[in-house]
């Protein structure tokens, strides 16, 4: 009931603790004896503790304030953890702050199905997803490689966290814990869901550097990109379709059109986060502020 949603200053003052930890994190999973959280969360009905998914809503730190349904988390886009990471081919991605190199590998880079509810045909070059509550990161992130991909071997080719950005638009809050993935080709071969994925494809990365872009330009054309402005760009020079600098193999007859792929937005502000830290050094894990939603 929209009517009784009239405490605002609950919000703030369940967020005003410096520090919270395990033991006095608040388990939002029945609310009929606390007014407080029938006013923030009266729409959520039907949470059954034991069978409902928790994750951690978090402060800007990634530390947890609470454990809510994720339904809740959606609904109400709260802040909360969640990983993203490249899978590479055969060889780690190169870290070294350098900027565009012939030497990176190729990344994996998919498309959407036109029948997913959000961001439906869209493209991305990483994978993602939501940690549970209180799930490390890592673990979060070999769950995640393991079940979009069938990539099984996550303890012995998944990278220690890189770094940390914070994703923040209109749709989704998320602190974002970085890895890679490098797939041995002799060991293991990705397979997706088809409800999930049209397409899906090892991708040279200057063909990402490139096509991601102009897939930044486009939204920032259109008023659309939910990123810093001016927008940050690679430091790949501007390449045609058919340009003779992208390798001749193969594999590039089958990325057509890639200078017209649109990326999902959230990937988008990762990679952003991607190119930042590597201009700043890439030495050390670090927390970046470059995905926070900035106005033009």
């Amino acid at each position: 009931d929209a009517s009784s949603r009239k405490d605002p200053e609950w919000i703030i003052s369940w967020n005003d603790s410096e520090s919270i930890d395990d033991s006095t994190t608040k388990v939002l999973t029945s609310w009929d004896d606390d007014k407080r959280l029938a006013t923030l969360f009266g729409g959520v009905h039907n949470v059954v503790p034991g069978e409902t998914e928790l994750v951690d809503m978090v402060d800007n730190n990634g530390l947890a304030l609470g454990q809510v349904p994720r339904k809740v988390v959606h609904q109400f886009n709260l802040l909360h953890r969640g990983i993203g990471l490249f899978v590479t081919q055969d060889k780690p991605i190169d870290l070294a702050p350098k900027g565009s190199e012939d030497g990176q590998p190729p990344i994996y880079v998919h498309q959407r199905t036109s029948t997913k509810r959000v961001f439906p045909s869209l493209y991305d070059m990483f994978v993602g997803g939501v940690s549970l509550a209180k799930e490390p990161s890592r673990l979060t992130a070999e769950r995640e490689v393991a079940e979009e991909l069938g990539l099984l071997r996550g303890a012995n080719q998944l990278s220690d966290r890189l770094w940390t950005c914070i994703v923040c638009t209109a749709y989704n809050r998320c602190v974002v814990d970085f890895f890679s993935y490098t797939m041995a080709s002799d060991q293991e071969t990705i397979s997706w869901q088809e409800e999930e994925v049209a397409w899906g494809s090892f991708v040279p990365y200057k063909v990402v550097e490139a096509s991601a872009d102009l897939s930044i330009q486009r939204l920032a054309k259109r008023n659309e990109w939910p990123g810093r402005y001016p927008p940050i760009q690679s430091n790949q020079k501007p390449m045609g379709k058919d340009d003779s600098s992208l390798p001749q193999d193969s594999d590039i007859d089958r990325l057509n059109n890639w200078n017209e792929w649109d990326y999902v937005p959230d990937g988008l502000l990762v990679w952003e986060a991607w190119l930042l830290w590597l201009r700043e050094g890439g030495s050390s894990p670090s927390q970046s502020e470059c995905a926070f939603n900035k106005e033009p």
